[in-house]
């Protein structure tokens, strides 16, 4: 039987205000989201990691509360570090923490630490975390 999108929902609504509250302050430059999206080994229909990776996208494009954000959806790790260097908040969606599964581990702990250091923030949805629970 299917689950209800009740949870999803209430975790998307949590997601946009905290990427949203620190942006209402009067800057008006625009803030860089990167959702990156998997790994997931959930069978197709189950956990759709990437369209829901999608689906935050077009939340925070349409939020009507803030301005200013552009979102990119990825599948892989960026290895630009241009591209990684402008991002303001991170967004992770998929079963394991991608940092620990994605090609070249060292480099992307590497990246994910040097981002939060500059104030990057960090936003773990569904099983995202890795936590062994």
């Amino acid at each position: 039987m299917p689950s209800s999108p009740l949870p999803f929902a209430v975790s998307l609504l949590a997601l946009v205000s905290t990427v949203a509250s620190p942006l209402r302050a009067a800057n008006p430059e625009v803030k860089h989201v990167l959702v990156v999206v998997g790994p997931s080994n959930h069978a197709p229909g189950t956990h759709e990691v990437r369209a829901g990776g999608r689906l935050i996208a077009d939340c925070l494009k349409h939020a009507d509360n803030v301005t200013g954000i552009e979102t990119t959806v990825v599948t892989s790790w960026p290895t630009d570090a241009a591209v990684l260097g402008k991002v303001d908040t991170l967004v992770f969606i998929g079963d394991r923490f991608p940092g620990e599964e994605l090609p070249n581990r060292d480099q992307t702990i590497s990246d994910i630490t040097k981002m939060m250091d500059r104030g990057c923030g960090i936003v773990c949805v569904h099983y995202a975390t890795g936590l062994g629970a």
